[in-house]
Formats: C-alpha cells, structure tokens, sequence
C-alpha cells in the first residue's frame, strides 16, 4: 500500500472529483474481469473516509462530499467572474452551477476543435449555441452570452525544415 500509494490516491481523487464511486466501475463492462480489485479499493476507500471523518479532517478526496458553500465569503462579491482555461472536473462544474444561482457567475473561454464537443456536454452551456474557433464570456446566471467574438488564426501556414547540423535550427 505505501508503495503504491501515490496512484491509489490519484485514482481516488479522480473520482471523487468526477463525483464517480468503484461501484460504478463495477458496473461497467470494461473492469468485470477486476471486480475482487475493486472491491479491495472500495474497502480502503471507504475506511480512509471514514477515518478523516473521525477525526474532523477532510483533504481531496472527501472534499467534493463534505463541502459547503461559503455564502459570507461570496457575498463579499458583486459577482463572480471565471477564466476556463482547460476541463473542469464534474466536481467543479457542479460548484459553478451552485454558485450561478446565487450569485452573477460569468465565464469566459475560447473554442476549438479540441474542446467544443466537451464544451457542449456541460450542463451550464447544453442550451447555449456554441461555435467553433470562437471566445466567449456566458452568464450562467441569466444562460445569456454576453460577448462573442471570432478567434483569428494569425499564421496558418507551416513551414516544416530539416537541419543536418543542431546548431543550424536556431539560427
């Protein structure tokens, strides 16, 4: 176990923030031939849970179970404005919906080919019309976009060259 630990609590991690539990792995067809593994993994699962809740602690992993929202501390904002720069986590797209009901919450983010298709999975930009190559800035509050613009694609041409010699590359 203290060998392996770091990929144990990253595995854990990942699902906890992903709001998924080894049962549900267990129900997938892909790990049947890992059932008694997973059952292994879900008893130190839970038994580590368990132990922080004992003794009033939380880290990574129990942290998408046990949160609650801090009202006095967003009430310090008029709103709350979010720069999405790669994927959230099921954990975090969660908050973000939690926090856009009491809150103005607006996000920003730019689209292309390799995330407008997660992009349209979200479950705050579903009804949102989105376009590829595109920046945008969504109220999640309202479900309105506020601002919309197109990306330019500055050098698309690609000149690719060999060198006999590394110290030609930089000259």
């Amino acid at each position: 176990f203290l060998k392996n630990n770091e990929y144990l609590f990253s595995f854990f991690k990942e699902l906890s923030l992903e709001k998924k539990s080894i049962q549900d792995l267990k129900n997938n067809d892909y790990y049947a031939t890992y059932n008694e593994h997973l059952e292994i993994l879900d008893e130190v699962y839970t038994n580590y849970l368990l132990l922080l809740k004992q003794h009033n602690l939380y880290d990574d992993l129990s942290l998408a179970q046990e949160y609650k929202l801090n009202l006095d501390f967003l009430n310090e904002y008029e709103s709350i404005y979010y720069d999405l720069q790669g994927f959230l986590s099921k954990f975090e797209e969660d908050l973000l919906c939690e926090i856009s009901k009491i809150k103005s919450t607006i996000i920003s983010f730019k689209t292309s080919k390799f995330n407008l298709e997660y992009l349209l999975e979200l479950d705050f930009l579903k009804d949102i019309h989105l376009e590829l190559d595109m920046f945008y800035e969504v109220n999640l509050s309202q479900k309105k976009i506020l601002k919309q613009e197109k990306l330019s694609n500055p050098n698309t041409l690609v000149k690719l060259k060999a060198f006999e010699l590394r110290s030609l590359q930089c000259a």
